[in-house]
């Protein structure tokens, strides 16, 4: 895999938490606080920033199409080093994965 793709894995893997976590963000203010989406200016920018965030991943994974380095089902798992994408290593965060997938069961 040439270092390219690399780097664009690596980018849309980072792009993929940072989305999540500003979708978290905004969940939280609005159901843990009560506050409403349509007039709170905070979670607006929460928002916009989430949005934008998606726009930049979507390059991103674009570009690993382009390339025929990624399938729609491998997105989830590349921070996870389970996409199948170059060498199938097991990965460092195996154990967050797990925490995370026990956190959205909850």
């Amino acid at each position: 895999m040439s270092n390219n793709l690399y780097r664009w894995q690596q980018l849309a893997a980072a792009l993929e938490l940072a989305e999540f976590f500003t979708h978290c963000a905004a969940a939280a203010a609005r159901f843990r606080h009560g506050r409403n989406e349509e007039d709170d200016k905070d979670i607006q920018r929460v928002l916009a920033i989430s949005s934008q965030i998606f726009d930049l991943k979507m390059f991103f994974y674009n570009q690993l199409y382009e390339e025929g380095q990624c399938n729609w089902e491998d997105r989830l798992d590349i921070f996870f080093g389970e996409a199948g994408l170059g060498d199938k290593k097991d990965h460092k965060y195996a154990e967050e994965k797990h925490e995370i997938e026990l956190w959205f069961l909850k």
